[in-house]
């Protein structure tokens, strides 16, 4: 038995009673304010009852592009503040008609498969030091990169937040509380990135300050083979807020600032658990402001900016590239602020 004929794209037209480019830019996202958002329903509603599906395949051979964007957000599937990120840069892309594959594999195990399709051009969550290229390989050098997340010094574009103006106000919100033996913990396994991470520049900037030792807080699993990432950031933090809690008082922090809010999270738990108490015994700035910063027993203090934005100008951003390889490099900082909560 045949199988059934696919619709094509000029039934989805006649029905919904509009031009078969019309439909096509219309079901493809890519027509901007030239179609009217009644006419666009209308045009979706007739391509749902119709059960079109357009061939993205054909299209691409047909235009030379293949309409797909490569995403590297690493632990985009478990960290969930890059889970959010991830699914905000999904939708925001399927709204400029673009689809994408993703690799959230720290370090970026898949990315070099990215030019088998080939993508068009790729967002990447990207500390300052590295370069898409890394991990893609000399190819990367042919379609746009847009890095996303921290503001850079190289010939790049980004879209960042102002990593080092959140980490300053975190740290003044610590001192102005009466906190002194403040310790930095971060996400970053590697000590040598360290150097690269504006957060840590901020707390050694108030070490220096103050006339205090830096104190970073290690991440260590159970097996010193495995690396933080793959076992859970909440989990590390645990064990560390566990390990805490058994420091006698003068060699214990009065106060922690977590590069991100699951790590605070977990910390928090863990010293909790060894029976100290938050904010009396140590206080907890976290950084990010995800959902689950509200959600605990007491509200965490916390670094925020605004996400949605971020995503809607870095994904604008690249289809700007991809329509014209020759504009300058955009580079753009979204304001930080502290959000107080109950853990200071």
């Amino acid at each position: 038995m045949r199988a059934s004929r696919s619709t094509r794209i000029a039934e989805v037209a006649a029905h919904a009673g509009v031009s078969p480019g019309t439909a096509s830019d219309a079901l493809s996202g890519k027509a901007g304010s030239r179609i009217s958002a009644e006419t666009r329903l209308r045009i979706e509603r007739s391509a749902r009852e119709l059960n079109y599906h357009g061939n993205r395949l054909a299209r691409s051979m047909r235009t030379g592009k293949s309409g797909i964007v490569g995403l590297m957000v690493s632990s985009g599937r478990s960290n969930p503040f890059m889970a959010d990120l991830l699914y905000a840069l999904e939708q925001e892309l399927a709204k400029a008609g673009y689809e994408v594959i993703v690799d959230t594999d720290w370090p970026f195990r898949h990315s070099n498969r990215f030019m088998a399709f080939p993508v068009e051009g790729v967002l990447m969550w990207a500390m300052p030091n590295m370069t898409a290229e890394e991990f893609i390989g000399p190819s990367a050098r042919n379609v746009p990169i847009i890095y996303l997340g921290y503001p850079r010094t190289d010939a790049s574009t980004y879209i960042a937040n102002d990593v080092l103006g959140g980490a300053r106000a975190a740290m003044d919100h610590l001192l102005s509380k009466g906190y002194r033996r403040i310790a930095y913990a971060p996400t970053i396994a590697d000590a040598a990135q360290l150097n690269y991470d504006d957060k840590y520049m901020a707390y050694c900037e108030t070490c220096e300050r103050l006339g205090v030792p830096v104190n970073i807080v290690r991440l260590e699993p159970e097996d010193a083979d495995v690396d933080a990432s793959r076992f859970g950031l909440r989990t590390a933090g645990f064990r560390a807020g566990v390990e805490l809690g058994k420091l006698p008082l003068a060699e214990r922090p009065d106060a922690i600032f977590c590069s991100s809010d699951v790590l605070a999270s977990g910390i928090i738990q863990g010293l909790v658990r060894s029976g100290l108490r938050v904010p009396e015994d140590v206080g907890i700035v976290g950084y990010d402001n995800i959902e689950e910063a509200h959600c605990l027993s007491k509200t965490l203090t916390t670094v925020s900016y605004d996400v949605p934005e971020l995503v809607r100008l870095g994904v604008a951003a690249l289809v700007r590239r991809i329509q014209d390889d020759e504009i300058e490099h955009e580079h753009v900082t979204i304001p930080t602020f502290l959000v107080p909560g109950e853990t200071t």
